[in-house]
């Protein structure tokens, strides 16, 4: 684009000077003859004109769309960069999750013997007791589960015989 502009009045210059420069001639025909010359020249120099500043035109369309699909390509490669960056991240933050996860992890039957010792009276009160209150939530989830299962299949005898009244089959 910087030199387009230097190029386009280049041939501008190139062709006013060539257009406007009068050719000297002895005699009045041929004098004439180089009018009717010089008009048919101007009208093929327009074209000219035309054509180079089309050419000087398409030129610069050419260069801008260039210019468009470089930066096109830079933003692309720009995102994939940012994207890449971002998912390695999130692998490196996951990998230390899971290392941390590890560390965090039940403790194994050795590690609870050597932690509390079983003549500790305390502390088998207390275990006592969670197992108590462990055992009579489970005891009543159980008695309420069989509730629903008896409430369920009474409502399906009542349904039946309702209908059986209803229909006089038996």
């Amino acid at each position: 684009m910087k030199g387009g502009k230097r190029y386009k009045e280049k041939v501008s210059r190139e062709l006013l000077l060539s257009h406007y420069i009068p050719k000297v001639n002895d005699t009045e025909n041929s004098s004439k003859e180089t009018k009717a010359e010089e008009t048919s020249k101007g009208d093929k120099s327009e074209d000219k004109k035309e054509k180079d500043s089309e050419k000087v035109e398409e030129k610069e369309e050419d260069v801008s769309d260039q210019h468009k699909v470089e930066a096109a390509t830079r933003i692309q490669a720009a995102f994939r960069g940012h994207h890449a960056r971002k998912s390695m991240k999130e692998t490196d933050t996951s990998k230390q999750q899971t290392e941390t996860n590890k560390s965090e992890s039940e403790p194994t039957k050795e590690e609870l013997q050597q932690e509390f010792r079983a003549d500790d009276k305390e502390l088998c009160d207390a275990a006592t007791k969670i197992q108590a209150s462990f055992r009579g939530h489970m005891s009543r989830k159980e008695q309420a589960a069989s509730a629903l299962v008896k409430s369920a299949g009474e409502i399906v005898e009542n349904a039946a015989s309702k209908i059986e009244k209803k229909h006089n089959i038996f």
